[in-house]
């Protein structure tokens, strides 16, 4: 007997035992009656379904799992410039409050921080703390990213900061940023050769050709190279 046929029996039973009926025999209820076996397992048949409709109940719902980012749900023109060097959380923050939608995850700040680093924009370095940690490189010096070292209650620490014109940077490539497909090693074909090919001779920025092709811009530039167009 499913859930549903075990409700529905232990419903009828309770209908009848409130009209006074007896649910197996279908007789008035009496005084002579009312303590028969049949009656009794009735009254427990109705517990049982009840326990196992409030076990139903009680099982923890599964999360339904959120979406990966989706930057067409973020109205990126309501970012809020930060006039003052912010750090890179505090930068995924802000972007994170214009999301559209409660379906999709969250922009995590470590495929920001990869995409700097696999383009030449930060270098890995050993903190003040003598952590690993991150540092600017003159290129990204260049765009406004700074490191800044600090003194907090357990020693001393550097944090890197973004200054706005490095937001503005960050806001014009999370296109490729958030891809995930962008950091995949995957082998360059014919096919994806002549596309670079054709995308460079007509002065397509190298960042929309890293886009198209769903590469960083450091592995565009690195096969213009081999190619002999750079």
């Amino acid at each position: 007997m499913t859930d549903l046929e075990l409700l529905k029996h232990a419903r009828s039973y309770a209908i009848k035992l409130g009209n006074g009926i007896h649910p197996v025999t279908g007789e008035p209820l009496t005084e002579r009656n009312i303590r028969d076996e049949r009656l009794l397992k009735c009254y427990f048949f109705i517990a049982d379904a009840i326990d196992s409709l409030i076990a139903e109940r009680e099982k923890p719902k599964a999360k339904k799992s959120k979406q990966p980012f989706d930057l067409q749900n973020v109205d990126l023109s309501r970012y809020s410039y930060s006039n003052n060097p912010i750090s890179i959380s505090e930068f995924v923050k802000r972007v994170n409050v214009l999301k559209n939608d409660d379906q999709s995850k969250a922009l995590s700040y470590s495929p920001v921080r990869e995409y700097l680093f696999a383009n030449g924009y930060l270098k890995k370095m050993k903190n003040d703390n003598g952590k690993d940690g991150f540092a600017p490189t003159e290129m990204g010096e260049s765009i406004g990213i700074s490191l800044e070292h600090r003194t907090g209650s357990t020693g001393a620490y550097s944090v890197v900061l973004y200054s706005m014109s490095a937001q503005r940077f960050l806001l014009e490539h999370l296109p490729i940023i958030v891809d995930s497909k962008g950091f995949e090693s995957v082998p360059w074909s014919k096919e994806h050769d002549e596309t670079l090919v054709e995308l460079y001779v007509q002065d397509v920025p190298v960042q929309e050709i890293a886009i198209t092709l769903k590469r960083t811009e450091k592995d565009i530039l690195s096969r213009l190279h081999v190619l002999g167009k750079k």
